[in-house]
């Protein structure tokens, strides 16, 4: 994985739309799994974090894809600042954002931060703001690229975040 060739925002862009269509492909029953016998507790819904490891693998299989070498790595739920825990001024309490693209250990390669979201829990809000702040170039992790998805019924709808601010896709 190449830092550079995941810079480019455009083809950053198609990884993770053809992730989310392979996601939504593949595994569809994770996002709408309405019971079909009409029998329900009220909590039918998987939990976010099913949908977010199999668009996690996606991703790293359609950058695998790509065949480049790199000390990136791709990781699910990372909570990590060197030895200590990854927190932010509006967040003192920490942070776990649901994937990132990053060197370990270093705040030097931080490529690209998501946080997502589910179409029975759709209050994005408190990720927005972490991933303003996660992306601001004047802060610690300066993350080049920040995403908010809404994993939709029937599409996901993504917020592209670059030094702080959302900008247009």
């Amino acid at each position: 994985m190449n830092k550079d060739n995941l810079l480019n925002q455009s083809t950053l862009l198609t990884l993770i739309n053809t992730s989310l269509s392979e996601l939504y492909a593949q595994d569809y029953y994770l996002i709408d799994n309405t019971p079909m016998n009409g029998e329900s507790d009220g909590k039918h819904y998987v939990g976010e974090r099913a949908i977010v490891f199999r668009f996690a693998h996606y991703l790293l299989s359609n950058i695998e894809k790509m065949d480049v070498d790199s000390d990136l790595s791709l990781d699910c739920e990372y909570n990590r600042n060197g030895c200590l825990s990854k927190a932010l001024p509006s967040f003192p309490q920490g942070v776990i954002p649901d994937v990132i693209i990053h060197k370990r250990g270093s705040n030097d390669k931080n490529v690209l931060v998501m946080e997502f979201k589910t179409h029975w829990n759709d209050k994005q809000e408190n990720d927005e703001d972490k991933i303003i702040e996660l992306t601001d170039q004047q802060g610690v992790y300066k993350y080049a690229y920040g995403m908010t998805v809404l994993i939709g019924r029937d599409e996901p709808i993504i917020k592209l975040f670059v030094d702080g601010k959302e900008i247009e896709i």
